[in-house]
């Protein structure tokens, strides 16, 4: 079979998302996990493109959608294919506002497969389970625990109007050791304002390399859950000899041993947790890098690899039932269409409009 994957941007049409060189050290387990997944595709005998490689899309067995990109969708369903579309995006509720039970609703009138890290959203008739991937690539610490500061962080400064966003209690605990350990805590990441935070560093290209340097990583996901949603966040820890301090799915103990991180859920107040990391002996401390490093050579990571996604869409495909949009999802696409060409007007207006303040 032929598959098509429409990426997340356009710098990874032309199969650039295959290619490690369009990538860097923060993401490329993320983007490993991609190739990896292309090459199960391929030893099952199975073809897999950016859909742009594909002259012409009647070669298509199914189109992956890997971010919602409204008006590529709607060129793939006026050119009748779209029933061919296995929707693949995996955001949480606060980057994506259809990604809600609610939200489901409204793509199963649009897109006829559906695959969520959510089990309790699947019906195996058109929405279908998989786990996000990752590619572990572990990378041990000579850094000694005595050279180690007490705690770090990287994360995006980001904000939603969702009920159970994080981005808020990463923030507050983030100024909770600015204000109390500061020579004790440092944090990374995009679009922070030193300003405001006088423990923020900067980003960064590696996220291993700046791991390494430290003995505990707040570690919260973007959006609190009941079950599975398990992103990079904490892989990255448990690959780079840091200890974990997880908030975010509520069933992670169904994943990740107990004792190779630490549950923020375990604790009252910020004290309570500032004075367990900071009675933690090198010996205990030792302890959590070992597990860690036992469990990832166990066979439970599979199930968050990039070759298990290449199965998962495999079985999400061969049993898709037949689906025609309703006419409440060609309304709702319509309208998100013609939002989205709206902001990409706007994007051109004000490159634009900068040009011409240059040439004054």
């Amino acid at each position: 079979m032929n598959f098509a994957l429409v990426p997340w941007t356009d710098d990874d049409l032309k199969d650039g998302i295959f290619n490690l060189e369009n990538s860097c050290g923060r993401v490329a387990p993320l983007r490993m996990a991609t190739i990896r997944m292309k090459e199960e595709f391929e030893r099952l005998g199975h073809s897999l493109h950016t859909y742009d490689c594909y002259n012409n899309w009647a070669e298509v067995d199914y189109f992956l959608y890997w971010t919602i990109e409204w008006i590529a969708a709607e060129k793939i369903i006026k050119a009748g294919y779209g029933e061919k579309i296995i929707y693949c995006n995996a955001e949480p509720p606060t980057v994506c506002e259809l990604h809600t039970e609610q939200g489901y609703e409204i793509l199963k009138q649009i897109f006829p497969c559906i695959l969520t890290w959510n089990p309790e959203w699947t019906d195996g008739k058109q929405i279908f389970k998989r786990c996000i991937p990752y590619f572990y690539n572990y990378s041990p610490s000579t850094v000694p625990f005595a050279k180690r500061k007490l705690v770090t962080g990287i994360s995006a400064n980001k904000h939603s109007d969702y009920t159970e966003e994080l981005y808020t209690e990463r923030e507050n605990i983030y100024s909770y050791f600015e204000s109390k350990y500061p020579n004790q805590f440092d944090f990374y990441g995009t679009y922070w304002d030193g300003t405001n935070h006088p423990c923020y560093r900067g980003t960064v290209d590696d996220k291993a390399e700046v791991f390494h340097k430290y003995k505990f990583a707040i570690c919260f996901e973007n959006t609190r859950t009941r079950k599975d949603y398990i992103t990079e966040k904490i892989w990255d820890c448990l690959t780079s000899q840091i200890v974990p301090i997880y908030l975010g799915a509520e069933n992670i103990h169904e994943y990740v041993p107990e004792k190779c991180f630490i549950d923020f859920n375990d604790f009252e107040s910020y004290d309570a947790l500032a004075k367990f990391l900071l009675e933690m002996n090198e010996i205990q401390y030792q302890g959590y890098l070992d597990r860690a490093k036992e469990f990832l050579q166990s066979s439970v990571i599979q199930k968050f690899s990039g070759e298990q996604y290449a199965h998962d869409i495999i079985f999400a495909a061969g049993n898709m039932k037949s689906f025609a949009m309703t006419e409440y999802g060609q309304k709702f696409l319509r309208s998100k269409v013609r939002k989205e060409k709206w902001n990409l007007c706007k994007m051109k207006l004000r490159r634009q409009f900068k040009k011409l303040l240059r040439g004054i």
